[in-house]
């Protein structure tokens, strides 16, 4: 049972490692922007500190990264995500391109 507990929070700290990577920000930065210390937010990362309630919302206010996706893998619809990339401008829509790019880079050639 505890086992499971760690692999669950490892997973859920890999998640939000790469959800900071894919944007391109230190930890340091991404801490801050959360408002967090930045040791505080290496523990989580690192697995040996739990995700709370509060920098899951603050996640959200700051990068709209949901809850569902950190805490459990979860992604909405495709069809909803495609829908919504359907109605950005062509900037954002490369923005989104850069960041699947960097995913694609990080997740295969690491």
């Amino acid at each position: 049972m505890e086992e499971h507990k760690e692999n669950v929070k490892a997973s859920q700290a890999e998640r939000l490692r790469y959800s900071r990577i894919i944007r391109q920000l230190s930890q340091e930065e991404f801490s801050e922007s959360i408002g967090m210390s930045p040791s505080g937010y290496q523990k989580v990362e690192r697995g040996e500190n739990g995700i709370s309630r509060n920098m899951l919302n603050r996640i959200w206010e700051e990068f709209r990264i949901s809850a569902d996706f950190i805490l459990f893998g979860e992604q909405e619809n495709l069809e909803e995500i495609l829908q919504s990339i359907d109605q950005c401008s062509d900037e954002e829509k490369m923005v989104i391109f850069l960041y699947l790019h960097q995913y694609w880079i990080l997740k295969h050639f690491r």
